[in-house]
């Protein structure tokens, strides 16, 4: 049974990450904030794995995995907002689902292995 403290490692990310992407949106555009953001969860991902690696399945590596796939969930909801919004405004929004192929990465490596 799942409980409200096995998901303690979510509630950093859940306010950080869109706080970040906030402040960034509102300096340039909400776009270019995803694109600044998007490697994020790919780069915590091959953090973690490295850890792994060299030191073996250890409390860092968990929480990183965890981490990486934290920061994939949120920044995921966030492109796809960020898409609804730019198909709306008739906007192309290609780049930007490279971007958002990119940040869904790890949480694909998990729904595989």
């Amino acid at each position: 049974m799942l409980t409200a403290t096995d998901m303690h490692h979510l509630i950093p990310t859940l306010f950080l990450l869109p706080l970040t992407f906030w402040y960034s949106a509102k300096r340039s555009s909400a776009k270019q904030a995803f694109y600044r953001l998007c490697l994020l969860p790919l780069l915590l991902y091959l953090v973690a794995f490295i850890t792994e690696r060299l030191w073996g399945y250890g409390l860092a590596a968990h929480a990183l995995f965890h981490f990486s796939y934290d920061t994939s969930y949120i920044l995921t909801l966030i492109g796809l907002i960020v898409l609804l919004y730019l198909v709306l405004k008739k906007d192309r929004p290609f780049g930007l689902m490279l971007a958002l192929l990119i940040s869904v990465a790890p949480l694909f490596e998990l729904l595989l292995y």
